[in-house]
């Protein structure tokens, strides 16, 4: 049983590896950051199950990458389809969350098109009758902690969904992992909950949700109040320089114009 926290590190640690061995190569940087966004994508797909387990609910996830030119081409079969490099690490993956790796194929499909994003995402599950909604490329977007003691005082946020509360990890009453908070505020700071709020990408746009705690979530954007409703409705579209409120704790949320 493995929280996320140690996918996580295995990711670091995978891309520091792979990042060494890019050095000299075509495009290194450029075809590192689309792995990793792959990879962050696709872990960000792994689902809790309960008493600290996890899953992965598809079998398929087909890849299209664009390529600029015939150089580029070649750069990008070498690096994702050679060899099955990308679905290796794809099972590697979800071996680390103990998820069932064997059953899981990565189709790859390259094409000429200097004007595409650079690549797209479809998961497909089991009965093949259902695809997800294709991955949308996240801007950058940073949080910064402006009053609180927490575990860091700025996060990238490299994920789809980033959970805000008090202490890291929040178990059941069984032991089982209930979340994992991405900013993780200190024991001390008694009005934020432990499941407070969370932050989605979703639709191309970051919205910001109210979860747990009897102090709410506040969004104070150019000094007026913005509502947050709880978790089930549509949240709330997050702008950059909005500042967020949870009990008395403060964040600011920073976005590219992308």
């Amino acid at each position: 049983m493995k929280s996320l926290e140690s996918v996580d590190r295995w990711l670091g640690r995978h891309f520091e590896r792979w990042s060494a061995n890019l050095a000299g190569g075509p495009h290194p940087k450029e075809t590192l950051e689309i792995r990793r966004e792959i990879l962050s994508a696709i872990r960000d797909r792994i689902e809790p199950k309960g008493d600290g387990e996890y899953m992965f609910p598809y079998q398929e996830i087909s890849v299209r990458l664009a390529a600029r030119d015939a150089d580029h081409r070649d750069s990008l079969s070498a690096a994702f389809v050679d060899e099955n490099a990308l679905e290796t690490e794809v099972r590697e993956l979800l071996t680390e969350a103990e998820c069932r790796a064997d059953n899981v194929t990565v189709p790859i499909e390259i094409i000429d098109d200097a004007a595409a994003a650079p690549f797209k995402l479809e998961f497909r599950r089991a009965d093949k009758t259902k695809a997800a909604a294709p991955v949308t490329r996240r801007p950058a977007a940073w949080l910064y902690v402006t009053k609180g003691k927490s575990d860091q005082s700025e996060l990238f946020i490299g994920r789809d969904n980033i959970f805000l509360g008090r202490l890291k990890e929040v178990n059941s009453k069984d032991g089982g992992l209930r979340r994992r908070n991405d900013i993780a505020f200190d024991d001390s700071e008694n009005t934020v909950s432990r499941e407070h709020a969370h932050i989605q990408f979703e639709e191309g746009k970051f919205r910001l949700y109210h979860d747990l705690g009897e102090r709410g979530t506040r969004l104070f954007r150019e000094g007026r109040s913005v509502d947050v409703p709880v978790s089930g409705g549509r949240g709330t579209q997050l702008k950059s320089g909005d500042e967020i409120h949870l009990g008395e704790a403060r964040l600011r949320f920073e976005a590219s114009s992308e």
